[in-house]
């Protein structure tokens, strides 16, 4: 606990400094921030750590930034991933968030309803959590409350779960190597302007598929 202690001082410390530098004044580089900190302390939760490093301020501050860009789409927040896909974003971890807590599977499974319902299109990642938010919901309640077979709606959940894990494993995968490949040869060339709108491209991609827990670019 003493070093935890320790890193949730440097944090805010951190924090604090970046902000005065100026590092941290757009709304991505702001939320980017908070949902790093986020995953952060989920991990500690999946460990049995208890929650005691402000997590429910944390994903309020995201929900603000995320609600003060809904009318204005050109904010540097909307550009790599739109307000739909910030929001699943956000969405996810509060579905991890409250399965961690012992919160209530109905509350999760509300969420995830949202996105799979209400949403255009859905990231891998929030579908993923999404739909074991489902599962959870499902477990807990009987047959009869549920109004068809139990067993089958579990199975065809399961399912579409493993299904798309698997294409976002495989896709992952693939960006690690495409990103390894590009840093070796940017070693030896210089990125132009078709590089660059390329790259660009498929920000998006990289914005869903990348790792929970990074080192925050400061």
């Amino acid at each position: 606990f003493r070093d935890l202690d320790i890193a949730f001082n440097m944090d805010i410390e951190v924090v604090d400094q970046c902000v005065e530098m100026g590092i941290l004044q757009s709304k991505k580089e702001r939320f980017e921030s908070i949902i790093g900190r986020v995953s952060g302390l989920l991990e500690l939760l999946k460990l049995s750590y208890t929650n005691e490093w402000n997590l429910e301020e944390l994903l309020d501050d995201a929900l603000t930034l995320v609600k003060s860009v809904a009318n204005n789409t050109s904010n540097d927040l909307c550009l790599a991933l739109n307000y739909a896909g910030r929001m699943q974003q956000l969405d996810c971890h509060l579905i991890s968030y409250i399965i961690l807590t012992g919160g209530s599977s109905a509350d999760a499974a509300k969420i995830a309803i949202r996105m799979l319902v209400e949403d255009e299109y859905i990231i891998s990642n929030a579908y993923i959590t999404a739909i074991g938010a489902m599962i959870k919901y499902t477990e807990s309640i009987s047959s009869e409350d549920l109004q068809f077979d139990k067993a089958a709606v579990k199975s065809e959940l399961f399912s579409m779960r493993s299904s798309v894990k698997k294409e976002f494993d495989e896709q992952s995968h693939h960006l690690k190597q495409k990103s390894l490949k590009k840093m070796m040869s940017l070693s030896f060339i210089a990125v132009g302007d078709d590089a660059i709108d390329e790259e660009l491209s498929n920000v998006s991609t990289y914005e869903c598929n990348r790792g929970d827990v990074t080192m925050e670019n400061f």
